[in-house]
């Protein structure tokens, strides 16, 4: 009896000190090697924009009209969910450029933090003035939406331009182009025994100007719900984005941000990628090969970021591409730009084996046509 007496306390004891000893240890971050061998870097500032991953995959955005007027746009697209799959079409007066792309992005940044927006349903006293600027019909034509009050000089430092006037009215022109584009989308039922959701059209965004240099902008049903709940989308990183000189290479970011992954090496075709920057359509070869060069040098540029992996291979004409780790947050709202994460990180994902997958640019599933 007394033996086992003293096991019994000896073992409380032990358990006692694996307990302290476990709680004693901290979360620690294990960098991988980057392709030139070395540790990669970490992001760990909290400068993300969460986007809708179609606004982004899809060719909305492009830098061969560059906001021409006798071009309009017409994007189809479509995303799909475990039980539906979702039809989407951007129509529009005016083609929309890569300039137009970072103020969308800016805005999503701004509709994430709490302190910047305003959540306007039915029974919020502005609500018939704002909802007219969407022009929303169908399903989500009573649903709350953002509304932002920004100046053009306030959205042009987010997107890494000087406060100057030819800055602020360019930020005004892609504000007035974004509030031209109307989503037309319907949902049908992967399984026939699911009913089909009702169809409903909106601006993308509203805009209005108030007093002074001031604009209200809100933002419609779907960008309002991801910017809110961070459910589905894709965290575009804005510091890289001001980072990049070229047009070509924010808009392969972007795409990239939202195509690429952190946990393993995708590989994606040389020529799948200029649709994504220029559009698609027949091109004469000449043009075809300046914008292979243009890539290319978009890739270079993202390749110097830190954390990005990007490898070309020249006999297979593909790209070899990883995202950085993110040191992340349990936060649910977006942080100042100057902001850095508080919580410990999570451990990062260990380096995946050097293969490459074929991939079909599954990412990628809409067409870019003419008016």
């Amino acid at each position: 009896m007394r033996q086992s007496r003293k096991k019994e306390v000896k073992g409380q004891q032990t358990s006692k000190v694996k307990t302290q000893a476990a709680k004693a240890r901290k979360r620690v971050i294990r960098r991988r090697l980057g392709i030139d061998g070395k540790p990669e870097a970490i992001v760990t500032s909290i400068d993300f924009a969460p986007v809708h991953p179609m606004y982004l995959k899809c060719p909305l955005f492009t830098s061969v009209k560059n906001g021409n007027e006798n071009t309009g746009t017409l994007v189809e697209s479509f995303y799909t969910a475990p039980l539906y799959r979702t039809e989407c079409r951007f129509i529009g007066p005016q083609a929309l450029c890569i300039r137009d792309q970072s103020v969308l992005l800016a805005l999503c940044q701004l509709g994430a933090q709490a302190s910047q927006r305003i959540l306007v349903d039915k029974e919020h006293p502005e609500w018939s003035q704002l909802s007219p600027l969407l022009q929303a019909t169908g399903l989500c034509a009573d649903a709350s939406m953002i509304a932002l009050t920004v100046t053009a000089s306030q959205i042009a430092r987010i997107i890494g331009l000087n406060n100057s006037g030819t800055n602020s009215r360019s930020v005004e022109h892609s504000l007035q182009r974004l509030a031209t584009v109307v989503l037309h989308r319907t949902a049908s039922p992967l399984e026939n025994n699911l009913q089909g959701f009702p169809k409903f059209q909106s601006k993308i965004i509203g805009c209005a100007p108030l007093e002074g240099k001031k604009m209200r902008v809100v933002l419609s049903a779907e960008l309002t719900f991801r910017c809110i709940h961070h459910n589905g989308v894709s965290w575009v990183n804005m510091e890289e984005q001001r980072a990049l000189a070229s047009p070509p290479a924010k808009r392969l970011h972007a795409f990239l941000s939202a195509w690429a992954s952190t946990n393993e090496i995708k590989c994606i075709g040389l020529d799948k990628l200029p649709p994504h920057i220029y559009g698609r359509g027949e091109s004469e070869a000449t043009t075809i090969k300046a914008r292979r060069l243009a890539v290319r040098k978009a890739i270079a540029e993202i390749a110097a970021l830190p954390g990005w992996w990007c490898e070309v291979l020249e006999r297979t004409h593909q790209l070899k591409i990883r995202k950085p780790i993110f040191a992340g947050t349990q936060s649910v709202d977006a942080m100042a730009l100057t902001d850095a994460a508080i919580t410990p990180a999570p451990a990062a994902i260990a380096l995946p084996r050097d293969t490459c997958k074929a991939n079909n640019d599954g990412g990628f599933q809409g067409s870019q046509k003419s008016l």
